[in-house]
């Protein structure tokens, strides 16, 4: 895979991502107030705002270079896995374009924790050089889209992870997912995978945790 072409690839969703929020910015702080003007006049009075706010040029640049399928990333798209990087991250081809994917409302066991090998081998199992659907909802700070992923079958690869007892439950950015809440709680009653320990550390903690250990 190229190299470049992948770091490519992802400095172009960082900026995707940096434009968003850029443009809620910019609707919240200077179009909402001369809206609210225009609606406070009379129907039949004429408007003329006393000023053209300086942002709107760029604004509509960014809507140049960024029509609607790329500000709709949560639409998804169609691909083949190229790469498992662990467990609730991979790489898809998007048209020939490497795209990193981060599994939305799981997260599956870190590096140097008991069953994060089962996981990424779980995870290549199912989807490696697989065509898979891709249904975006963000880009995350690292530039990765955070998606729901279907396999051929049918079958939703987060899920499957959860089912098996190999991720998670992502309470913090998944909170009203019934689905996947009772998936954890069957794989926990049925102490499968990583719930056979009965006391795992859960990734997040874990990663907190080091964060600490590096500061020292």
């Amino acid at each position: 895979m190229n190299k470049h072409f992948f770091h490519g690839s992802l400095i172009r969703l960082r900026f995707v991502c940096f434009a968003r929020k850029s443009v809620g910015w910019i609707l919240r702080s200077e179009i909402q107030p001369t809206l609210l003007s225009f609606l406070g006049r009379g129907l039949g009075e004429p408007f003329f705002p006393k000023r053209v706010p300086p942002i709107l040029p760029l604004l509509a640049a960014l809507l140049l270079l960024f029509p609607a399928g790329a500000w709709g990333l949560g639409l998804g798209f169609r691909g083949p896995v190229a790469k498992v990087l662990d467990g609730d991250s991979l790489v898809v081809l998007k048209q020939g374009r490497p795209i990193e994917v981060r599994l939305y409302g799981v997260d599956c066991p870190e590096r140097d924790q008991p069953y994060e090998r089962e996981a990424r081998s779980f995870t290549a199992r199912l989807a490696l050089r697989q065509e898979v659907t891709v249904r975006g909802r963000t880009v995350d700070e690292y530039g990765r889209v955070v998606a729901e992923v279907r396999l051929p079958d049918g079958r939703w690869l987060n899920q499957e992870l959860v089912r098996a007892g190999l991720a998670w439950w992502y309470q913090r950015y998944a909170p009203d997912n019934a689905e996947l809440r009772r998936l954890e709680a069957a794989a926990r009653a049925a102490r499968l995978g990583l719930w056979r320990n009965p006391h795992p550390v859960p990734p997040w903690v874990f990663r907190q945790a080091e964060r600490g250990r590096r500061r020292r």
